[in-house]
Formats: structure tokens, sequence, C-alpha cells
């Protein structure tokens, strides 16, 4: 289990699953990565991004995908607005993990349902 170094980190997962509010704010590992734990997704198609608290700086969805981006357990596609979206066959508790490189070359995404 990584160790969370700080929790006021001003990184968010928001989506269509929270009402793109600022309610699922990641922690920050200390391996660099962020990782939100506990959100619940809804049944059918859910759409998110990582973003700060004004979309300025750091917005990444689908368009922000570089080589090496993933995402574990569920296909991620892309709508118009550049949202990544990830389909739950029912109510799914699950947790976020986010990690960009200091150049964001290198940009992963997990998502994990919660067991």
């Amino acid at each position: 289990m990584k160790k969370i170094v700080s929790t006021n980190t001003g990184v968010f997962v928001r989506g269509s699953f929270n009402n793109w509010s600022l309610d699922n704010e990641m922690s920050r590992c200390e391996d660099g990565s962020y990782v939100a734990k506990n959100i619940m997704f809804k049944e059918g198609v859910n759409e998110l991004k990582i973003a700060n608290n004004d979309w300025n700086g750091l917005n990444y969805g689908y368009d922000g995908q570089k080589p090496g981006m993933f995402c574990f357990n569920y296909p991620m596609t892309e709508n118009s607005n550049n949202n990544l979206r990830i389909t739950v066959a029912k109510d799914t508790l699950v947790d976020v993990y986010f990690y960009k490189s200091v150049d964001s070359v290198f940009v992963r995404l997990k998502v994990s349902a919660k067991r």
C-alpha cells in the first residue's frame, strides 16, 4: 500500500458521478502518484477528468492521453467534450489512481473496483 503524504493537493477527480464538483480530492502518495478512494460510479456511463479547481493547468481527459496512459478493469472511450467515459454494469465503488511525470510526458490513470 502506498503511503499518503498529503491530502490537500488541489487535484480532483471530477465527473458526471459527482456533478463535476470538487468533492473527490486526490491525496498525494510518497511515490508522486495521486489516489482518490471510495468514489461511487453510477450504473451506466460515467464521464470524468483529472483536474484542478479551475480547470487551468491540470485538466486530463481523453485529449490529455499520452503513450502509457491506461485504465484497468474498464475500457476508456471519449465523448465530444474530451472526457473519459467508463461504463459500469452496476453502481460500483472505485479507487482512482493518477500519475504524471514532471515533464508531463508520462501519464497513467487507473480505475479499480473495490473488492
